[in-house]
């Protein structure tokens, strides 16, 4: 079932998460609960992991091996710190501009 009409915005449009709710309207009888579906622009949609444990914990365990030394072209600090007892990697990854920068100009002497 596609929803694309927003009690809240009274307006028809996609969204990727709809929350169906009781919401409260003034009438000329008073006060009146009536249920609808709301855009994310409403509520904050929760983003639940479904993962099971087991790759919960992989992400855990290999997380240094899905780490890449770049992010957005800047260097990322959080590889140079998972790496750095291993200089050969650091020494790969990065020229001797960026270890400096990176404040491992021990590195940098060949």
């Amino acid at each position: 079932m596609s929803i694309n009409f927003c009690i809240g915005c009274g307006k028809k449009h996609d969204d990727w998460a709809w929350k169906y709710t009781d919401y409260e309207v003034e009438t000329k009888k008073g006060k009146e609960t009536r249920s609808g579906y709301f855009c994310r622009e409403f509520f904050k949609p929760s983003r639940t992991d479904w993962s099971p444990q087991r790759v919960k914990d992989e992400r855990i365990k290999l997380a240094k091996d899905i780490e890449q030394p770049f992010v957005n072209g800047e260097v990322n600090k959080r590889f140079a710190e998972m790496y750095k007892d291993e200089p050969t990697k650091l020494k790969t990854a990065y020229d001797k501009k960026q270890l400096t920068k990176l404040g491992r100009k021990d590195l940098t002497n060949v």
